[in-house]
């Protein structure tokens, strides 16, 4: 799915955390129709968020921890 993306960039893509999970959600989001425009837009968001929030593997993130990465 990545590889359809993201010419550029790509391996930060992949190197980024809960790689699986992202994948995931964009070949979900896919399925049902979700623009490529879209699919870009939205993993943008997803390796900013896992970064902001310091994101390695699953765990429970804090309200405060969300509110926090908004702001930024």
């Amino acid at each position: 799915m990545l590889e359809q993306l993201f010419k550029r960039n790509l391996n930060h893509h992949r190197n980024a955390p809960l790689l699986k999970e992202r994948v995931e959600y964009l070949n979900y989001l896919s399925i049902n129709n979700a623009t490529e425009f879209r699919l870009k837009l939205i993993e943008g968001y997803l390796l900013r968020a896992t970064e902001l929030l310091r994101l390695q593997d699953r765990r429970m993130v804090t309200v405060e921890e969300i509110e926090a990465a908004a702001v930024k």
